[in-house]
């Protein structure tokens, strides 16, 4: 067993309609499976996982057959069907695993909301991860794939970043959610909102698949904001940098010490490579100098924002302890980076150090 997916597929011509259905609270008790039933089930995993989809459906359905309450095979008999993009299978499917009780209820939905987007109705698949949601509050992935529905089937990334952040406050751990946030505010004219979102993920992941995309958008925000004359050049030693931008937007924070520090802390990254520094140390210190201008309060009575709330302390307590470096190693483990791996084997117990720190951290509740 495991999660649908977060990727959500375009219309396809020629497919049954799927109808979205009314959701209402479980009242059928799941069978327990059989030692015989669990080995299948199994069988059927493995040829999912190889891309044989019809075959991993006869299995499920041999299960099935046998014991139509078992909420494991009807959940990946779905997903199965969702693989294959028959869509209306596949709702049906988990349309009749959510009639049951089980901790697969909240998956029930996500998948029968993949499948209505599957089908090309994004704002029917909305309304079912919002009926999910009224039957599993906590469930973050339902929260996460919404955000994936609002931000590519229907180009609403407001909606898509208030969805994301009830996901990463319900599952601090969930790299995948700081990634796409980070990914929206940069693309809306947040910078530090950004930065602080797509550390965390590198913080959580920088090793796994998204780990040099998350690098990539992180080591753009440190280069301060695009030059709006291609060929504007700064005053110290004829060195092309960026020209200051008009003021960000303030309503997640006010970080304007942050961003103006941005263009001064990247030219003063160039000038130390161009000394001799090398790269990862010069990368140190300019994190550094940038996480010194958090705010450790907001000033105001403006409500917390959830980057306020939520990043803005795990970092200012990150450098209060001491922690840039290790952290921005850390971050860059998957770069192309001289000196990265010596120095994280080098200095494991001060890795370890951060690394038990950061996992004991109390994020807030949401």
């Amino acid at each position: 067993m495991r999660n649908a997916p977060a990727w959500l597929l375009a219309a396809f011509l020629a497919l049954p309609s799927v109808t979205s259905a009314q959701a209402g609270a479980p009242t059928r008790e799941p069978s327990a499976p059989t030692a015989d039933q669990e080995s299948v089930l199994r069988e059927g995993i493995e040829l999912h996982d190889k891309g044989e989809f019809d075959q991993a459906i006869a299995k499920y359905n041999e299960v099935l057959a046998k014991s139509p309450g078992n909420v494991t095979a009807l959940f990946e008999l779905a997903y199965s069907y969702l693989a294959k993009r028959d869509f209306a299978q596949s709702f049906a499917t988990a349309q009749k695993g959510a009639e049951y009780t089980s901790d697969l209820l909240p998956m029930f939905y996500d998948l029968m909301a993949s499948s209505l987007d599957g089908e090309g109705k994004p704002e029917q698949a909305i309304e079912m991860y919002r009926k999910g949601l009224a039957l599993a509050p906590d469930a973050a992935q339902l929260y996460f794939n919404m955000a994936v529905t609002y931000r590519e089937s229907l180009n609403r990334p407001d909606e898509a970043r208030a969805a994301l952040e009830h996901a990463a406050a319900l599952d601090p751990m969930h790299p995948g959610a700081h990634l796409l946030l980070g990914q929206l505010l940069q693309s809306s004219g947040y910078p530090t909102p950004a930065f602080l979102a797509l550390s965390t993920f590198l913080l959580l992941d920088p090793g796994g698949a998204q780990g040099l995309q998350g690098y990539g958008l992180w080591r753009a925000v440190l280069k301060g904001p695009v030059a709006a004359v291609p060929d504007y050049v700064g005053p110290d030693a004829g060195m092309r940098t960026n020209r200051p931008t008009a003021s960000q937007k303030t309503d997640q924070g006010d970080f304007g010490a942050f961003e103006s520090q941005l263009p001064a802390s990247y030219t003063a990254f160039m000038r130390k490579l161009d000394g001799g520094t090398p790269e990862i140390q010069a990368l140190v210190a300019q994190v550094d100098q940038l996480l010194a201008t958090l705010p450790k309060t907001q000033a105001g009575t403006t409500a917390p924002s959830f980057v306020t709330r939520h990043y803005v302390p795990f970092f200012v307590a990150l450098k209060q302890q001491n922690f840039v470096e290790p952290f921005v190693y850390w971050a860059s483990q998957r770069a192309p980076v001289p000196g990265v791996v010596d120095w994280l084997q080098a200095n494991e117990p001060r890795v370890r150090a951060f690394l038990g720190w950061a996992a004991q951290y109390e994020w807030p509740k949401p």
